[in-house]
């Protein structure tokens, strides 16, 4: 085996350095490089406990961790249907007042406006009507009553008036509830009735004014439910697999890049669109407070936390790359040389895949010993010294 002094790597390093170039270049033709690396892999290097204790080199195992990769996407904010409102007359008629401006907060069945219609006055006249018919049956009950305590009554006369006065009491109710449903108050007169909000939110436009005509199909104000907004993002097919509910997601509005806020994947669409390729995601959103301006109809840039697995792992710091490909150093053993022990190590050739937390998916191309001891910090200079013994051994 061959020794390499702390002063050899010191020196190798600073020619490195002042070359300009990195570990892992080498020169030579294809057929010069491949033999170059077999040499690597299969010569191991001698590391005394000073140099690794010198250049910082530490051994460990191999962690199963959980890991995820990051998935970009781009989407919208949107509104579910329940978060929209908008606001219309129940009889047509004449607007006469707007209670509400755009921008204002408001609450379930605050009153927006007051619209004057024909049929507010037609609809009091029929309580007023029923009202009558309500009074007239008590007044024929009560008497149906004092004659009959007299015992000149007619029992059927009483039931039939207490009939009347049920079939009247029904009618006067349907009318009050007629009148509750379309926010036109019981006592008064007139054609003026209220028109109301239907949900809480914030009134983002009023189509009407005042004096103009509204119906059931004219707009007097639309409402928006900020609080239920949610974000839709588009996702290539290829990506859905990495995805579930519960997965965080970190948001920033395309035009207002540090305007940035947080959510979790509450459902993914099972629907592929035909041309594009591409899955809806919807995000529920988190720590918004109210004082940012982010609304509907806006984009954002997404970063998608996958759904983790666990795998095998190092620290990145573990991992060094040289000709396109990827090793780590395993320990295979310990030789006494000059009174001294010498740790050897192995280049071995291995597949990095996702990185995360500072650490790195490791796959090595061929079995490693059981329960094998790895360099999990200063790979680094061992890579370097693979180096110098594979150029002095052409």
């Amino acid at each position: 085996m061959r020794r390499y002094s702390f002063i050899s790597i010191t020196l190798f390093l600073a020619a490195l350095l002042a070359s300009g170039c990195t570990p892992g270049q080498t020169g030579g033709d294809a057929d010069h490089d491949h033999h170059h690396h077999e040499h690597e892999e299969g010569a191991p290097i001698e590391v005394s406990q000073k140099q690794m204790e010198a250049v910082g080199i530490e051994v460990g195992k191999m962690e199963a961790r959980v890991m995820s990769a990051s998935i970009t996407a781009t989407g919208t904010l949107e509104l579910p249907a329940t978060g929209m409102a908008t606001v219309s007359a129940v009889y047509p008629g004449v607007v006469r007042k707007i209670c509400v401006a755009e921008g204002s907060k408001v609450k379930k069945g605050t009153v927006v406006a007051y619209v004057e219609a024909p049929e507010i006055a037609a609809l009091r006249n029929e309580r007023q009507l029923a009202l009558r018919e309500v009074e007239a049956a008590e007044r024929e009950v009560t008497r149906q009553q004092a004659l009959s305590s007299q015992g000149a009554g007619v029992r059927k006369n009483l039931d039939r008036a207490q009939s009347d006065l049920q079939m009247a009491r029904t009618r006067l109710e349907g009318v009050n509830a007629r009148m509750r449903d379309f926010g036109v108050a019981e006592s008064g007169s007139g054609s003026m009735y209220a028109v109301r909000v239907d949900i809480s939110g914030t009134v983002t436009e009023i189509p009407a004014t005042i004096g103009s005509y509204a119906d059931m199909q004219t707009p007097i104000a639309k409402i928006v439910d900020l609080n239920g907004m949610y974000c839709r993002l588009s996702l290539p097919e290829k990506d859905v697999a990495a995805v579930a509910p519960g997965v965080e997601v970190e948001m920033a509005l395309v035009s207002n890049p540090d305007c940035r806020f947080a959510g979790k994947v509450q459902e993914v669409t099972p629907v592929v669109g035909a041309e594009s390729r591409m899955v809806g995601v919807r995000v529920a959103l988190s720590g918004l407070t109210g004082d940012e301006r982010v609304y509907p109809g806006m984009m954002v840039s997404a970063s998608i936390g996958a759904a983790g697995e666990k795998v095998e792992a190092l620290p990145e710091g573990a991992v060094v790359s040289a000709g396109g490909k990827s090793y780590i150093f395993v320990l295979a053993g310990t030789e006494e040389e000059d009174g001294e022990t010498m740790q050897l190590f192995e280049k071995r050739e291995i597949a990095a895949g996702m990185r995360s937390g500072g650490y790195v998916q490791v796959t090595p191309l061929e079995p490693l010993p059981e329960d094998a001891d790895v360099v999990t910090k200063g790979a680094f200079f061992l890579n370097s010294m693979s180096t110098e013994h594979g150029e002095h051994n052409h």
